[in-house]
């Protein structure tokens, strides 16, 4: 039996639910019985362009734990083609098997390295897509004349205080009781 790390990641806290991977995945595990689950790694509110997260660097560095790590999705560990093809080799270097549950990939054959390369290279689109698409909206919105970004001096959180709580003053000022 191979000991399953299994890794999930949703890119936002709020509108994502992380328990559809988690759930998919553990039965997965349970199903096969090849497999056995040795710990569940995730990440919420993180885009997969990030290398460094919190769930995936606490993976990596415990590599010598386990035989093979379980993604939903193979996007979900990855965005860019560089940062997956990186992960693969250290895998390979471990003897860490790659399962990806929807996509059916395996790394041990031509085959499977050159689905993995056409996933990744489609991820990695992807995210360049989204990027252009967000960088678009930007700059339309800035020829419209839309004021971008916080107001001057919101970044300082003293002064956000202080401004929320005059604000909240003048609103009950101006309330009738």
């Amino acid at each position: 039996m191979m000991k399953t790390a299994i890794y999930l990641r949703v890119s936002t806290k709020d509108k994502q639910d992380i328990t559809k991977q988690r759930d998919f995945l553990i039965r997965f595990v349970q199903n096969n019985p090849a497999l056995n689950l040795f710990k569940v790694y995730q990440d919420r509110g993180i885009s997969g362009s990030k290398q460094s997260r919190p769930g995936l660097d606490e993976l990596m560095s415990e590599l010598d734990q386990f035989d093979a790590v379980l993604v939903y999705k193979l996007d979900r560990i990855g965005r860019s083609f560089i940062h997956l093809f990186d992960l693969m080799e250290v895998f390979k270097r471990k003897n860490i098997q790659f399962i990806s549950a929807t996509q059916d990939i395996n790394t041990t054959t031509p085959e499977g390295k050159l689905y993995f390369n056409m996933l990744g290279s489609f991820a990695e689109f992807e995210r360049d897509i989204i990027k252009q698409r967000i960088n678009d909206g930007l700059t339309e919105a800035k020829r419209r004349g839309i004021k971008l970004g916080r107001p001057k001096g919101s970044k300082d959180r003293k002064k956000r205080r202080v401004i929320g709580y005059l604000q909240r003053w003048e609103d009950q000022r101006h309330d009738p009781v």
